[in-house]
C-alpha cells in the first residue's frame, strides 16, 4: 500500500509540473535549500508512519517545483502539497504556503521552526484563517506542543575544519 501511495504521489507530481510555471517556484526552492529542509523527517525515523509519528518528505522536481508528502500511516491517504511560497521569517523559522495537489482550495500557511537537525511546526492556519497551531501549541490540543521531528535516513558529510 505504501509503495502504491508513493508511486501515486510521484505521478501527481509529474502531471502537476506541466500545469505550473517554474518562475514562481525558484524563490521557494532557494528558501528550502537555504533552510536545509529537503529530505525525510519524522518524530521516530525507525518506526512506521502513524498519526502520532508523521513522516514528511520535502523534495524538488527536476524543474524546480517544491513538494511535501505527509504520511500518517497505512490507514490514511498520503497528502501531497505543492509549496508555492517559502521564505525565511527568522534565523530559525521558515514560512511555507502549501496547496493540496488534489484540491487547490485547500491552502495551509505554516511556519516551521528548526533547531540544528530537528524541525517542528511553529504555526499553521488555513487560508480562511482557521488556526491549527500557534506558537508551537496545537490549537485544539489542551496545551499540547507540536513534536520535534528529526532528519531520517541521510548520511551527512562533516564540514572540513579550517
Amino acid at each position: 500500500m505504501r509503495k502504491f501511495l508513493f508511486c501515486l504521489a510521484q505521478s501527481l507530481l509529474l502531471v502537476s509540473v506541466a500545469n505550473i510555471s517554474t518562475t514562481h517556484a525558484q524563490p521557494a526552492t532557494r528558501a528550502l535549500r537555504d533552510f536545509d529542509l529537503l529530505g525525510r523527517w519524522a518524530v521516530e525515523c525507525t518506526r512506521p508512519a502513524s498519526p502520532l509519528n508523521e513522516h514528511s518528505l520535502f523534495s524538488l522536481t527536476s524543474v524546480g517545483m517544491a513538494w511535501v508528502l505527509n504520511d500518517f500511516g497505512p490507514d490514511y491517504d498520503g497528502m501531497v502539497y505543492r509549496i508555492v511560497d517559502a521564505k525565511r521569517v527568522a534565523p530559525d523559522k521558515l514560512s511555507l504556503r502549501q496547496v493540496l495537489s488534489a484540491d487547490d482550495s485547500v491552502v495551509l500557511d505554516m511556519v516551521i521552526m528548526k533547531d540544528s537537525e530537528r524541525i517542528r511546526i511553529w504555526s499553521s492556519q488555513t487560508a480562511d484563517g482557521n488556526v491549527l497551531v500557534r506558537d508551537g501549541m496545537i490549537a485544539s490540543g489542551n496545551d499540547q506542543r507540536t513534536r520535534w521531528a528529526g532528519r531520517c535516513g541521510e548520511r551527512r558529510a562533516m564540514q572540513p575544519v579550517e
